[in-house]
């Protein structure tokens, strides 16, 4: 008897922590829906906030309403249309990142007419204000002669600027001019030195800023030349360190 009373005491103690282990549970899943109510419901004062502040011109809020719209978020349904508008009025008001973005609408053809004229337009006004993004889209621009003259050596400068901040897109657009002697003098080392630094950042093929090396390029490349571009790039990685993406 004593020992069917110990295992009937063990099975009441089990049982109780079984029951005691599921009501835990039951609180913080309690918890946990409380919580994400309460995000959301902050969340919308926030966005309500925004929105208020933008009908009434806060640049900033503008350029957040344009978000919202252009990507769908916080239960807005996508309506580029209006993303186009919000950026617009940010831009106008010499939002950075509004006129980047009004830019890239233009360029893409997405709520308005594909104008690259239009494009190159707001690049440049953001580019002025020294966002990596901007210099980096507006030397596309003008190695292609698309929207604007083609200028080559203005295209190095600005990949230039934008490479020195670490935008990684720039680093291969630049790289791409070293190599081909393009609006800088041809010159296989730093080809390759901002060739790797570039690699360090995004893949190369990525986003039609890709660096490709010919086989003439890459014939005429000694081990030598391949080997101090590799030092060149380790020296200035901690100079030249990764950009992330733009601070919207």
């Amino acid at each position: 008897m004593p020992e069917q009373h110990g295992a009937m005491t063990h099975r009441a103690m089990v049982e109780r922590f079984i029951a005691l282990a599921v009501f835990l549970l039951l609180i913080l899943q309690l918890a946990s829906s409380l919580f994400a109510q309460n995000l959301s419901e902050r969340e919308n004062e926030s966005v309500d906030k925004y929105l208020k502040m933008a009908k009434e011109g806060d640049a900033r809020a503008q350029y957040l309403a344009g978000l919202l719209h252009e990507n769908g978020l916080s239960g807005f349904p996508v309506d580029l249309d209006e993303a186009v508008k919000w950026f617009g009025l940010a831009a106008e008001q010499g939002e950075f990142r509004a006129q980047f973005s009004l830019g890239e609408m233009y360029a893409d053809g997405r709520g308005v007419p594909q104008d690259f004229k239009a494009a190159a337009t707001w690049f440049r006004r953001s580019a002025e204000q020294g966002n990596a993004w901007a210099q980096t889209a507006l030397a596309h621009l003008l190695t292609l002669g698309q929207g604007t003259v083609q200028d080559f050596s203005e295209a190095a400068r600005l990949f230039q600027e934008a490479a020195n901040q670490g935008y990684g897109k720039a680093q291969a657009g630049l790289a791409g001019l070293f190599a081909s002697g393009h609006g800088v003098p041809q010159n296989d080392t730093m080809a390759i030195m901002w060739a790797e630094l570039a690699a360090n950042c995004i893949t190369l093929e990525q986003g039609g800023y890709s660096v490709e090396f010919s086989k003439t390029f890459t014939n005429r490349v000694t081990a030598e030349v391949v080997s101090e571009g590799k030092r060149l790039a380790r020296e200035s990685a901690s100079k030249h360190g990764c950009l992330g993406w733009r601070a919207r």
